[in-house]
């Protein structure tokens, strides 16, 4: 049988069973996650050369492990490695279903694409002379820390100048702060990966099934960065139903509605007919409306859901 062939079959079996988007991949186990970029990426080509993300993806695990030469553990919890492989995850999806809906795009550019989403967030980690506090310090200025680490990598790993300056401007594009049109992208499939990673690095997150609790960690995080936008949890919480709006914005506006690619993945990997992101969003999207009005002033009674699982 086809590779490709014998992976939708199986999926198809186990999507049988799924409910929703935490049924389909061990989210909490990256080796999982890994297993599954491999099988997309080898449904795309059965010849794709996987070994450049495989060595990027261990290498990143160990950075944030605290086992990486120079640099301490992981402290932030929201940008911890979880949400590195939930948008490393998004972003080959969003890939395959690009590729199923019939957009061709160059095998070294998805690679470098994916090398992207797993630095996109390694600013946060401090180096191992920083000792005070946590990485949450930098939340202002972790994408160009991010960007000299992946710089440093790059050049010690095989990459050429061309590849990073793509990876560059891949990463700069999930800076919230940088308008996508100032960006200098290499080519248009450069400037195709950037926003798919822009993409995955924003829905990764909200359809996280426990992205409502992980929002007082991020709350925790902007204070260690002096960032005054909220003066609680709550309001914060409470501004997480604008931010999704503005998030639906920015997709479709931005980043050229890349996202309903997720529906074309779904259906050819798994026989599921509909974007399971968009779902888990609205989930928690419709849990926030009803704690809120139920007991704003108790929200916490709310979000234990991590402590049940």
């Amino acid at each position: 049988m086809h590779p490709k062939a014998a992976i939708q079959n199986d999926s198809r079996h186990q999507a049988n069973n799924a409910t929703n988007l935490s049924n389909l991949v061990t989210m909490e186990n990256p080796l999982s996650v890994l297993a599954e970029v491999k099988n997309i990426m080898l449904a795309l080509d059965p010849e794709f050369d996987v070994n450049p993300i495989e060595k990027a993806f261990h290498d990143i695990v160990k950075l944030f492990s605290g086992k990486y030469p120079g640099y301490r553990k992981c402290n932030t919890r929201y940008h911890d490695l979880k949400h590195t492989t939930d948008t490393l995850l998004a972003m080959a999806r969003l890939i395959h279903g690009a590729h199923a809906g019939g957009i061709t795009l160059q095998k070294r550019d998805i690679s470098l694409g994916l090398v992207s989403a797993l630095m996109h967030d390694v600013g946060y980690i401090q180096h191992s002379t920083e000792t005070q506090g946590t990485g949450a310090q930098f939340a202002q200025v972790h994408v160009p820390r991010g960007i000299a680490f992946m710089r440093d990598y790059m050049k010690k790993n095989g990459f050429s100048a061309y590849d990073y300056r793509k990876c560059r401007a891949a990463v700069l594009c999930t800076d919230l702060n940088l308008p996508i049109a100032s960006i200098a992208f290499e080519t248009l499939s450069n400037a195709c990966m950037g926003k798919m990673l822009a993409a995955a690095d924003l829905i990764g997150q909200t359809a996280d099934r426990y992205y409502l609790e992980k929002l007082r960690f991020l709350y925790q995080e902007f204070r260690e960065a002096g960032i005054k936008a909220y003066n609680s949890e709550l309001e914060l919480l409470e501004d997480s139903l604008v931010f999704n709006k503005h998030m639906r914005g920015r997709l479709a506006k931005d980043l050229d509605g890349l996202d309903h690619y997720l529906t074309g993945h779904f259906k050819t990997r798994w026989g599921i007919g509909k974007n399971l992101y968009n779902d888990s969003i609205n989930n928690n999207l419709k849990y926030l409306k009803f704690f809120l009005k139920e007991d704003n002033k108790h929200y916490f009674r709310f979000l234990n859901r991590m402590q049940a699982h």
